[in-house]
């Protein structure tokens, strides 16, 4: 602290607070600088997106049933037409803090449904019909003679 000698009173008293509140704010940013790692390290595990996981143990579901599922465990969103979901073959599925990408390979492997994820909505959709092409093409060189 500084050695005051000749202030009056009322001045000294004044410079003793702004010495006192200094220190306050020192003490208060040294804390924030402690808690401040441990608050970004919480926000970066919270934030990665594409590290979602999934738990499902469950025999004969639907696709419906699964992603239902997904829904609700990671809240994503998922589009898809009606049609395409039913008439398919019932899963038996065992997941257990499986990330959604693995998740998804897995009950769709064997579906003639294609995935696109985009943030946080799954669009299914249906598989483009492959195109034939021909395996054997010859080509005839011809000659027209123009008779006039």
């Amino acid at each position: 602290m500084l050695k005051i000698s000749c202030l009056n009173p009322a001045d000294r008293n004044d410079l003793e607070k702004a010495e006192k509140d200094k220190s306050r704010r020192i003490l208060q940013i040294g804390r924030i600088m402690k808690v401040l790692p441990i608050l970004l390290l919480g926000a970066f595990l919270s934030a990665s997106g594409n590290s979602q996981t999934v738990t499902v143990v469950r025999k004969n579901i639907t696709l419906m049933e699964a992603f239902n599922e997904i829904e609700k465990q990671t809240g994503y969103v998922v589009f898809a037409n009606k049609k395409d979901l039913s008439g398919k073959a019932k899963l038996s599925v065992k997941a257990q803090n499986m990330p959604l990408q693995d998740f998804l390979n897995l009950i769709m492997k064997d579906q003639n449904l294609d995935i696109t994820i985009k943030d946080k909505t799954i669009v299914l959709s249906e598989k483009a019909a492959p195109v034939n092409s021909p395996k054997n093409i010859s080509i005839r060189e011809s000659s027209v003679q123009n008779s006039a």
